[in-house]
């Protein structure tokens, strides 16, 4: 009986529908396959290595002229991230343009935020006050957020969705 029970349930299971069906279904989460999460997650965790080491020798930018690092540490990268958010949105995610610009932004943002809390705030010891002392990295916490949704509707202006993809 407990044969019979396993058989009946596994042929409901994701991938014998998909088997059968004759269509091959990659694994997704909030719509978007798990290697285009990895992807999104790899992305700002490379950028945050390659600020880190690139930093290390002016004390993170605070040795730096303000406008130096307003220039190099904020108006570069959000200008670069324009084109990378369309590449993104657009050649590996491909649908649902506002959900995959949400869920970008939130990766592009939220790991840098936490790698700064550790590294920052709790490594060197300076607290909740790098927010106000690194403020060049507090205000690119913020810039994925109005860049890759605008971004995001553009495209979902310009490109339509079929309706199966919702």
């Amino acid at each position: 009986m407990r044969s019979r029970l396993s058989a009946s349930a596994e042929q409901w299971h994701p991938t014998v529908i998909a088997e059968q069906s004759g269509t091959t279904r990659s694994r997704t989460l909030a719509g978007v396959e798990l290697k285009h999460h990895l992807l999104l997650f790899c992305l700002p965790t490379s950028l945050w290595t390659f600020y880190l080491l690139f930093g290390l020798p002016s004390e993170y930018f605070q040795s730096w002229p303000s406008l130096q690092t307003l220039i190099l540490v904020d108006i570069v990268p959000t200008i670069l991230l324009v084109p990378l958010s369309y590449w993104l949105l657009k050649h590996v995610i491909g649908h649902s343009f506002m959900r995959a610009a949400l869920l970008a932004s939130l990766y592009a943002s939220l790991p840098l935020l936490v790698y700064d809390c550790i590294y920052i705030g709790i490594h060197l010891g300076r607290g909740i006050n790098f927010f106000a002392e690194y403020w060049y990295l507090t205000a690119f916490y913020f810039v994925p957020w109005i860049v890759i949704p605008a971004v995001g509707t553009i495209l979902s202006r310009h490109i339509p969705v079929p309706v199966d993809e919702f």
